[in-house]
């Protein structure tokens, strides 16, 4: 696939238009103004993936929305936008670790994240690998990216209300590679809870059909009286 490319000041005014249109759209609450907005966020993801060499700028405009929405937005218009958002990364994911950061400061401000659990576990997946097969502890000596992503697995544990074991699973698995990966939150694992075991079972088949269905001692008593001679 060929990557296009746009040049700086073009995408500049297209990201400006985008910005004053969500801008005047931001304090409505009216469904078209909410469907014009998402169209908007939906446009800017689909930047993301068509122009990867400015993928820093057209995140920096979801992420300006996103805060002018937080702020001055009614709750149905900042809702759908925090969905859009976030959800847009999830289904089109960056190897940006600077914008991940700045994404998941942006999702411990969403109000219900229980409506995005989707959202919410696979960018925080791909947070964990990304730290974890790149090594980026060595980047990260303050620990923040560490940090931000423990918030963001007990933020994942809490809106969680029925834990299905694999939930389980994969809360533990995750916080078991952070601490993996970063040695300070070596003991982090343990506050989450370990997933069931399945059960061995060892099925018995019995050699001979007469251990399997024995006879009544009456029978018994018949059938070894019997001659056959």
């Amino acid at each position: 696939m060929t990557q296009q490319t746009i040049s700086s000041n073009e995408l500049f005014k297209r990201l400006e238009a985008y910005k004053r249109a969500a801008k005047f759209l931001a304090s409505s609450d009216r469904l078209s103004d909410v469907q014009q907005m998402e169209n908007i966020l939906t446009n800017l993801h689909q930047f993301r993936n068509k122009y990867p060499e400015q993928e820093a700028l057209i995140a920096q405009t979801l992420f300006d929305i996103f805060d002018r929405s937080y702020y001055y937005s009614p709750e149905y218009m900042r809702l759908r936008t925090q969905v859009s958002v976030i959800c847009g990364f999830a289904s089109k994911p960056t190897n940006n670790m600077a914008i991940l950061n700045q994404l998941m400061d942006r999702m411990a401000l969403v109000d219900k994240p229980e409506n995005m659990l989707y959202g919410f576990k696979s960018i925080a997946q791909r947070t964990i690998d990304l730290y974890d097969l790149g090594n980026y502890k060595e980047k990260d000596p303050n620990t923040k990216t560490a940090y931000r992503l423990r918030m963001m697995l007990h933020m994942i544990n809490d809106s969680l209300k029925r834990k299905t074991n694999p939930d389980i699973k994969w809360l533990h698995e995750n916080a078991h590679r952070l601490a993996e990966s970063q040695p300070t939150f070596k003991k982090f694992a343990e506050s989450f809870q370990k997933p069931n075991q399945p059960k061995k079972t060892q099925k018995l088949f019995p050699k001979e059909a007469a251990d399997a269905f024995p006879a009544k001692a009456s029978m018994r008593r018949h059938i070894f009286s019997h001659s056959y001679e």
